[in-house]
């Protein structure tokens, strides 16, 4: 298979790589190349170091992005209980990125999860 394609677009190359965790393509991302070989050396360089990032300060590696890839391709089309929910906010909590959240049970209630543990 294939770990990644290239399309062109307004005489730029825009390369799509293969997400093995997902077997799905990854979203597009602009190589800036006019020439298909130069777009091919560009994919390449992201697939061996990881892609060029504007929002983080070093480029993530290629199995950290398709790990993220992953993730929020489950979280978007498994069916996700409260209580899975829950569990990826503690996740999100103990790594410092979240303060606290509000889960939408099934029956219409919520869990509110502040602190340690959760508060119904």
């Amino acid at each position: 298979m294939r770990r990644c394609g290239l399309s062109e677009r307004n005489g730029i190359f825009y390369a799509q790589l293969f997400n093995p965790k997902t077997h799905t393509f990854m979203t597009v991302k602009s190589t800036g190349k006019r020439k298909r070989d130069e777009a091919a050396g560009v994919a390449t360089d992201w697939l061996k170091n990881g892609l060029p990032s504007k929002k983080r300060g070093k480029e993530p590696s290629i199995d950290i992005v398709m790990t993220l890839d992953a993730v929020l391709s489950g979280l978007q089309t498994l069916p996700v209980l409260p209580d899975d929910i829950s569990r990826v906010i503690e996740v999100m909590k103990n790594g410092q990125f979240i303060e606290n959240a509000v889960v939408r049970s099934c029956t219409g209630g919520s869990t509110s999860v502040k602190g340690k543990g959760l508060v119904k």
